[in-house]
């Protein structure tokens, strides 16, 4: 038995849990394990079933990460073993944003409420408007480049400052509260698609990449867009959930006397500070994995998302491919999207979506011949719906339980199949 394989685990209390599971356990018995945090000192939180362990191990494990796990001996703490198929490889994990996991639904609510008595408390009001914040306008230099002003507006941001004004910590608490909202099927659908837009391309994990494009971009302009360049960076300060993260960790870590007593009677400041705490540590984590990744061989730089659904209780699972920018220039990028729902009456559905310039190709993955029949007969209605859009739509069904099952571990290397216009 190698030894990086063995987890230390310790058993920790749960109310909402029956800890008779741990009691019986016996060495040899398997378990399956997910990882639900990550500590700073290297230890897991993970969920084992019937109880909940913090485990000491030297297998680098990722949040989300399923675990299959061997009973090896029992004590304080318990021995586990990992099975050899749950090892990691090569292919190291994704980056990935898992709401479920980051926030389950009980710890969402009580999140989003904290956010609501806080907006709502004039104690609160209070000391917002009497905080001596500063103002975010006397920050910006009126140099006559463009770039240095945006850029000097963003380093001289509460991001690093330390000040936020009270319209950004309220737009901190807000942006909040809107991003941990799950998705609303029954909305519009120009409503859902901005939805996930926002949750995919504003969880944190791209910000320092989208800052770097945006002044790029605009150092690269022969014309004087000063105000484009500095609205646009503080449009993305302003959306990006780690930048109010950074706000909400400036404003709960500065010590805000008249604040605290009043409110933290219930617990709210100290559980959204160390919720704060807790999302930004893993926005943090999903960085260092775009960073491992880039430079390897593979084609797209994969990111991962995992979204709770209103009333819904299996999530929606989104991976989108970004193009690496070493690829060859003159093809143009060629972006991939893959969806995998849970149907409650048609099973699991697997949706991979390509297009190339305005042409939209779609293709369903279905576990039965029965399924892919109602798929089929729907299909056009989809491409007519979409129609005038694109200059084709191209709508394929299969029956295929093998690429549904490959939605996880499947090869990034192969050939790319087209280009997804994001802002479609």
């Amino acid at each position: 038995m190698h030894i990086s394989a063995v987890f230390q685990a310790v058993p920790i209390s749960d109310p909402q849990r029956d800890s008779s599971g741990f009691a019986d356990l016996h060495p040899g018995d398997r378990l399956v394990g997910r990882v639900l945090r990550l500590e700073a000192d290297g230890r897991a939180l993970i969920d084992l079933g019937s109880f909940r362990a913090m485990a000491q191990t030297a297998v680098p494990v990722t949040v989300g990460q399923k675990l299959s796990l061997t009973v090896v001996r029992m004590g304080t703490p318990i021995e586990l073993r990992m099975a050899v198929t749950a090892a990691p490889t090569a292919t190291a994990a994704v980056p990935k944003m898992d709401w479920t996991v980051l926030m389950p639904s009980d710890v969402r609510h009580k999140t989003v409420e904290t956010i609501d008595r806080l907006l709502a408390m004039p104690t609160v009001s209070h000391a917002l408007a009497g905080k001596t914040f500063g103002s975010a306008g006397s920050r910006v230099g009126a140099g006559s480049n463009p770039i240095a002003r945006a850029a000097q507006g963003v380093s001289s941001s509460p991001l690093v400052s330390g000040e936020p004004t009270t319209d950004q910590v309220r737009n901190a608490l807000v942006q909040l509260k809107t991003l941990l909202a799950p998705g609303q099927p029954e909305s519009p659908a120009g409503q859902l698609a901005q939805w996930v837009r926002t949750t995919v391309e504003d969880s944190g994990i791209l910000f320092e990449i989208k800052l770097a494009e945006e002044i790029e971009k605009n150092g690269q302009s022969k014309t004087d867009s000063g105000t484009d360049a500095y609205q646009n960076v503080h449009r993305i300060v302003a959306r990006d959930l780690k930048a109010q993260l950074l706000i909400l960790k400036s404003f709960l870590g500065s010590g805000v006397e008249p604040v605290a007593p009043a409110v933290d009677k219930s617990g709210d400041i100290a559980h959204l500070r160390q919720t704060v705490a807790h999302l930004l540590s893993n926005v943090d984590q999903q960085q260092e994995l775009v960073v491992r990744q880039a430079g390897k061989q593979d084609i797209f730089q994969v990111f991962s998302h995992v979204l709770p659904i209103q009333e819904q209780p299996q999530p929606l699972h989104l991976k989108v491919y970004y193009p690496k920018k070493s690829q060859d220039r003159h093809a143009g990028p060629q972006h991939r999207i893959a969806l995998l729902l849970e149907m409650d009456r048609l099973g699991p559905v697997r949706i991979d979506l390509a297009m190339v310039e305005k042409q939209l190709r779609i293709a369903f993955f279905l576990s039965d011949t029965d399924t892919q029949a109602f798929f089929a007969e729907k299909a056009g209605a989809v491409a007519d719906a979409l129609a005038g859009f694109f200059e084709s739509v191209r709508v394929e069904t299969h029956v295929s339980r093998e690429k549904i099952t490959q939605f996880e571990q499947e090869d990034l290397s192969e050939t790319p199949v087209g280009r997804i216009d994001l802002k479609a």
